[in-house]
């Protein structure tokens, strides 16, 4: 198992904390895009997999 969760699960796990004040404008805007993406397709392509994670990656010592 990797070390990230999936990223509709990241998605969540930022949105749904008190990091969700925090983050840039444009983090917010790309989490809930790709939000809607998963929820209409299911699908994701690398850019959008490597945000998440950059994102991810850099508020995840805060959710802890």
């Amino acid at each position: 198992m990797s070390t990230d969760p999936d990223p509709i699960r990241m998605i969540h796990l930022l949105l749904g904390s008190e990091v969700s004040n925090y983050l840039e404008s444009s983090e917010r805007l790309n989490l809930n895009t790709c939000l809607q993406k998963t929820q209409s397709s299911n699908s994701l392509d690398d850019n959008e997999l490597e945000v998440i994670r950059r994102i991810f990656r850099k508020y995840k010592k805060y959710l802890i």
